[in-house]
């Protein structure tokens, strides 16, 4: 008889900022002895991720933190989750493809197998339903798809997989949050909380921690109460040191400043990036300080006059060294024209 198994499968939505890290969606999925595929997964009812600009969002994401702690609405709406077939469009799109799970390039990873997991299936099912019926209120950071993903597993008598902190492999946000059902007791490993000073500026913390209590990394994001200027921190590894900071200001005119610090244990300098892009997105600057010592080793200039991701010329300079200028007036990935000026004869 043909093995069944539930996976989880990550669809990746993007990377959070001051990490440089990968950040996913989890999505339950059922393949019976048959080979039918069944699909489990929890989105917010508003259909959004937020608007508007980085800090905005950012905003918006902090704040939900408070609302959904104290039962107040979100932007985001409330915690909704479906169950059925892979036929589903809506559930084909929670795996990230639309077309055919066959041809899903999604990472996953098989959390049970058995002649027959019907019954965890069941579980699996109801715990998602009770979640939806529970109505609560959405958060990106500490109450969402994720939670509800591994509040069903755990009901099915599942562990959920052991790699979703922002040190492994696969972060889902909130995965280690567990959701009360009446097959569930609430839980949470994980440590959020919200700060707001004076000014209305909101600083987002959250602690990750292992099942024994020990903790594993740390994340910060502090957001202006205009919402363009917001900065994340990442301790990777729990030893109190962020590893690395981010910061995206929007400017009057409309350009923004994505600056990117990684920094030695002793809180130096190791590297910086400092991305300058117009409002209209098509001309952007990067200039990068590639060891710390707070001069800027190279500069790329790339300038994409109709915003199609295709840019028409990209001038890279090295600081003391050769300054090259390539043209690809067809933009077909291919330069025709590249010219370099050597600085040094």
């Amino acid at each position: 008889m043909a093995q069944e198994t539930i996976t989880v499968n990550y669809k990746p939505l993007g990377i959070a900022l001051g990490t440089g890290t990968i950040f996913y969606h989890e999505t339950i999925i059922y393949t019976n002895a048959s080979g039918a595929k069944f699909v489990a997964s929890c989105y917010n009812a508003s259909g959004t991720s937020g608007s508007g600009s980085a800090g905005s969002q950012a905003y918006s994401n902090a704040s939900s933190v408070v609302e959904a702690a104290t039962g107040l609405p979100t932007v985001f709406g409330k915690l909704i989750c479906k169950s059925g077939s892979i036929d589903d469009p809506i559930l084909r799109n929670a795996l990230g493809d639309i077309n055919s799970l066959t041809t899903n390039q999604n990472p996953s990873v098989t959390v049970a197998t058995g002649t027959n997991l019907s019954t965890q299936w069941a579980k699996i099912v109801q715990a998602e339903t009770e979640i939806t019926n529970a109505n609560f209120n959405y958060s990106p950071l500490t109450l969402n798809s994720n939670s509800a993903a591994n509040t069903a597993l755990t009901a099915a008598g599942i562990t959920p997989p052991s790699d979703i902190g922002m040190s492994g492999a696969h972060w889902a946000p909130a995965g280690g949050r567990i959701l009360p059902t009446s097959l569930t007791p609430a839980s949470n490993i994980d440590e959020p909380s919200v700060n707001t000073d004076a000014l209305g500026n909101r600083t987002f913390s959250l602690i990750e921690k292992d099942s024994a209590g020990h903790k594993l990394d740390a994340y910060s994001l502090t957001t202006s109460v205009d919402g363009k200027t917001v900065t994340g921190k990442i301790d990777s590894n729990g030893d109190n040191a962020w590893d690395r900071t981010e910061t995206v200001v929007v400017q009057a005119d409309g350009s923004t400043v994505d600056d990117v610090k990684n920094l030695n244990n002793n809180g130096s300098l190791k590297s910086e990036t400092t991305l300058t892009t117009n409002a209209t997105a098509t001309l952007s600057t990067l200039a990068e300080d590639q060891n710390g010592d707070g001069v800027v080793d190279k500069t790329t200039t790339k300038l994409d006059a109709d915003h199609n991701g295709k840019p028409e010329s990209t001038v890279v300079a090295i600081t003391g060294g050769d300054t090259t200028n390539s043209v690809d007036a067809n933009q077909n990935g291919n330069y025709e024209t590249v010219n370099t000026l050597h600085t040094n004869g």
